[in-house]
């Protein structure tokens, strides 16, 4: 399992993997720009809104890699490192090559030839170990075992920091990162082998990607595939009853437009549901912690934890 350990006099959120394999040739390197590239390509990443008017309804680059891949398809990002748009694909029958071919026919759904043609040689693809499905998965179990755990962690599902798209999982509030808990917290997620990458913050509370509200301290822009793009907001994406008021029965979280998925997650429990649908969690306790993670046609995610009184 590949592990990583951030010393407390860094810069808050550089990772330095602690393994070679995880430095050798990464998927996902990061890069101090230039980013004007973003600018050209950003219009072409997802779906976009105008008013009431929908830009790339198919979903633009990012859903016709979904279509073309399938089951292969990993993750898309802006790839500052090599000047486009990248998507990372599982082993199958689609190699490289018949991968890419693949996805430049579904970008017709979208686009002009004269788009395709300009988008199409900004697009890499890259070969990845495990699936987003695979990796999705693995993610509710690493998000059961931090719960029973008791210790201070978080997790996500990301690519930079651990060179590949991997289950991300951050502890924090430790004096330093001992081999004794290195070991501990390794052993918690034995199991999944490489599909989890560990990383440590000595001496801090855990702040990632996917928490809310922001660090006020913001991370290196090189951290950002969306250096150019506004931070995500849970509430931007959905409506959800306000927690100071107990519920009967279940929480419903609507899904706005705009949204890709909304995933509401209590314990092994999760509901997930569309733009303009909504997901439906029964409260079985007295007080719930909920999890509503929002996920956009780009590719950006955020989530936010909260807590539900269920009406005695």
């Amino acid at each position: 399992m590949r592990r990583a350990l951030i010393f407390a006099g860094l810069v808050a959120g550089l990772i330095a993997p602690s393994t070679a394999a995880a430095q050798a040739q990464p998927i996902c390197p990061l890069a101090d720009g230039p980013y004007e590239y973003q600018a050209g390509l950003s219009l072409y990443a997802g779906t976009w809104w105008t008013g009431q008017e929908a830009h790339n309804p198919a979903g633009g680059v990012t859903g016709a890699a979904k279509r073309a891949l399938g089951a292969q398809y990993t993750g898309f990002w802006f790839d500052t490192a090599r000047q486009g748009l990248s998507v990372a694909f599982a082993p199958g029958p689609l190699d490289a090559t018949t991968a890419r071919a693949a996805i430049v026919r579904e970008l017709a759904a979208d686009f002009t030839p004269d788009q395709i043609a300009f988008v199409e040689p900004k697009l890499n693809l890259l070969q990845d170990e495990f699936s987003e499905a695979e990796l999705n998965a693995a993610w509710q179990q690493v998000g059961a075992t931090i719960v029973a755990s008791g210790l201070d962690m978080t997790s996500s599902v990301g690519c930079f920091g651990s060179g590949a798209w991997r289950v991300i999982v951050t502890r924090g509030l430790v004096p330093e990162a001992t081999p004794e808990i290195r070991a501990e917290t390794e052993a918690l997620f034995a199991s999944l082998g490489d599909k989890v990458f560990i990383e440590y913050q000595p001496g801090t509370t855990v702040v990632t990607a996917l928490a809310a509200p922001a660090p006020t301290t913001p991370a290196p822009v090189a951290q950002s595939p969306f250096v150019n793009l506004p931070a995500v907001r849970v509430r931007d994406f959905v409506s959800r009853p306000a927690t100071g008021r107990c519920l009967r029965g279940a929480l419903t979280v609507t899904a706005k437009r705009g949204v890709t998925s909304v995933r509401v997650t209590a314990g092994k429990r999760h509901a997930t549901a569309t733009a303009g649908r909504k997901a439906r969690l029964a409260l079985k306790q007295r007080s719930t912690h909920v999890t509503v993670t929002v996920t956009l046609p780009d590719g950006r995610s955020a989530s936010q934890k909260l807590i539900y009184k269920r009406c005695a």
